[in-house]
């Protein structure tokens, strides 16, 4: 049976890709670091905790470090984690030595070793350089971008505590979750005109009442009726509203700019990507 995503955790998966691929390219140097705990860690809370000491760790070793990381279950329950960095001043982390004893290996591979270890992580970590072809960061923002959907999902009610994705550093977000078609401009106008059109009403729901001139706008939703479901038999309603405004030049340019605008217009399809 197939498994069906929350949006957000779809935006999610676009926000990591993004983020690795912009470290990727605009660092001179960029690691892939995996952490695990030695013991079964399955405890939000001490899990986030020990992960906010590696961190305080890392910024003052590297102040200029960006990072982007993954929290993600291991089968048996314990919790591990992903990250992408660039942290400028550690250069050979892939000089590695015993990772039982700590011993051999580069000085930043036994530095960043032993904080970890330091901090309650277990032995088992692993330092990679990112390929500096743009077709190996794309490769690994494929991989990693699988952790906040179908791969080690986290449970939605255990796991709460837990943000599956977390940014260290400026300019390492770089995916906009706003929409930038106009259709929802003018649906979000023709609403707004639409509210305006309406007779003031009392309106009284479940545990709440409206006060005088109170729009009422959700009155004319159907018996078992979701908000989805009103939403979308709305929006043709207050897209010819706010389209019915605009001059036919303006309509043109709209319709031969905006893929989501002509798709309405000719097809009536509801999208705002």
């Amino acid at each position: 049976m197939n498994q069906i995503f929350s949006v957000d955790d779809i935006h999610r998966k676009f926000e990591l890709r993004a983020a690795i691929q912009h470290l990727n390219a605009t660092s001179d140097e960029c690691w892939w670091m995996t952490f695990t705990f030695a013991l079964n860690v399955v405890e939000v809370k001490y899990a986030k905790w020990r992960w906010c000491k590696v961190i305080h760790s890392l910024r003052l070793r590297c102040p200029k470090i960006r990072a982007v990381y993954v929290w993600a279950r291991q089968f048996r329950g314990a919790w591990h984690l992903h990250m992408v960095a660039s942290l400028p001043g550690l250069t050979d982390l892939d000089v590695e030595g015993v990772r039982v004893t700590g011993e051999g290996g580069s000085a930043d591979w036994r530095w960043l070793r032993n904080m970890v270890v330091w901090h309650g992580w277990g032995h088992e970590m692993k330092f990679r350089r990112v390929g500096g072809t743009a077709l190996d960061g794309a490769k690994l923002a494929n991989y990693l971008g699988h952790y906040c959907t179908d791969k080690n999902g986290l449970d939605k009610v255990e796991d709460k505590g837990v943000r599956r994705l977390g940014y260290i550093g400026k300019d390492v977000r770089v995916y906009d979750r706003r929409w930038k078609s106009m259709f929802k401009v003018l649906v979000r106008e023709g609403k707004e005109m639409d509210e305006e059109m309406r007779v003031p009403v009392y309106l009284v729901g479940r545990a709440r009442k409206r006060t005088p001139g109170y729009s009422g706008i959700m009155i004319d939703r159907r018996d078992k009726e979701s908000f989805g479901q009103w939403y979308r038999r709305k929006v043709p309603l207050w897209f010819s509203l706010a389209w019915e405004q605009l001059e036919p030049g303006e309509q043109d340019r709209l319709v031969s700019e905006d893929i989501s605008v002509r798709r309405f217009v000719e097809l009536g399809a509801i999208s705002y990507v």
